[in-house]
């Protein structure tokens, strides 16, 4: 058995316990087969070698048996991992750019109840890369399919940007598969992720769609930084994420859709003001005119593109395409 297989495996136990920690009725053979998405026989001997390490009782119900542990777990393997963390961090900032405050403060509050309960030392060790991942990666709210992401793809992602070292992977274009070597800078997560990415020291990051990349590698050379790069900054110059010069964005929606409009995020900084008519304005700097185009078609006549012009002769190029062929 290889080490990757060994690691592996000791992982996939450890999955099975803490599922089995988690549950007060017990496990069947069965639910433990899916659970792990294994045969039945495997899931057996997965709970046979978890019993010399985990001690189990075992539950009869009718001719059924179900299986649980006897006591608790671990400390050290109930302990949460940087990308779990990590995750949770970025699910209570996604509901916040989404306006679900309440949400996002009860995910925060568990966040602190999981750090809170970890030694001091697993706390300072997971603290400076509990960091980097928040300021790397950063949520996206893009409407459409969510496309399937490796996990082979997300940990080279996230292994290039904890270590500053340069990332390669195949990437498949509309038209090409070529071979790209970059400097990544971080993460837009959302129904599409995108890795943002500097091809060399001197050009605008780039952005790249997970789902098309393949066979990463972590190369063992340190990237070129950039200090002055921030996601934030490069996030807000586009709606969603297509990047464009930004302009001052103004739109005007009617007094019958006020509250649906002031409920609606369009942009993290943007600016709302209630006029004398009823009317609702909204106000922010962005470029990505198509994408945001095309989310405007929900509001059918309530809206009024005040400016740019570039974005109303976008609207009407995308209503001219829409209808071409009716």
């Amino acid at each position: 058995m290889t080490e990757d297989a060994r690691k592996l495996g000791i992982l996939r136990h450890l999955q099975l316990a803490l599922r089995l920690g988690a549950t007060a009725e017990g496990l069947t053979i069965e639910e433990i087969a899916a659970e792990m998405e294994v045969s039945r026989r495997t899931a057996q001997r997965m709970r046979a070698a978890l019993d010399l390490i985990f001690p189990m009782e075992t539950l009869r119900e009718g001719q059924t048996l179900r299986y649980r542990l006897q006591g608790h777990l671990p400390a050290a393997v109930l302990a949460p991992n940087t990308q779990e963390l990590a995750d949770l961090s970025l699910a209570i900032a996604a509901f916040r750019r989404r306006g679900e405050t309440d949400r996002a403060n009860r995910l925060d509050t568990l966040r602190h109840r999981l750090l809170a309960a970890l030694r001091n030392t697993d706390r300072r060790r997971l603290a400076p890369d509990l960091e980097l991942l928040a300021k790397a990666r950063l949520p996206i709210v893009a409407p459409g399919p969510r496309p399937p992401v490796s996990r082979e793809v997300q940990d080279a992602c996230h292994l290039a940007l904890l270590a500053d070292l340069i990332l390669s992977f195949d990437y498949e274009s509309a038209h090409s598969t070529r071979r790209h070597e970059v400097a990544p800078r971080g993460l837009l997560v959302g129904a599409r992720s995108y890795l943002v990415a500097a091809g060399n020291e001197w050009g605008d990051p780039m952005l790249f769609r997970l789902d098309r990349m393949t066979n990463p590698e972590v190369s063992d050379r340190p990237t070129w930084l950039d200090e002055s790069f921030d996601l934030e900054e490069f996030a807000a110059r586009s709606f969603g994420v297509f990047q464009e010069e930004p302009e001052e964005v103004i739109l005007r929606f009617d007094n019958t859709v006020h509250d649906e409009a002031s409920a609606f995020c369009f942009h993290p900084d943007q600016k709302t003001k209630t006029l004398t008519d009823g009317c609702l304005e909204i106000r922010f700097r962005s470029g990505g005119f198509v994408e945001l185009a095309w989310h405007l078609f929900r509001w059918s006549g309530d809206v009024e593109i005040v400016s740019p012009e570039v974005l109303r002769d976008t609207m009407r190029e995308q209503i001219q395409k829409s209808t071409m062929r009716l």
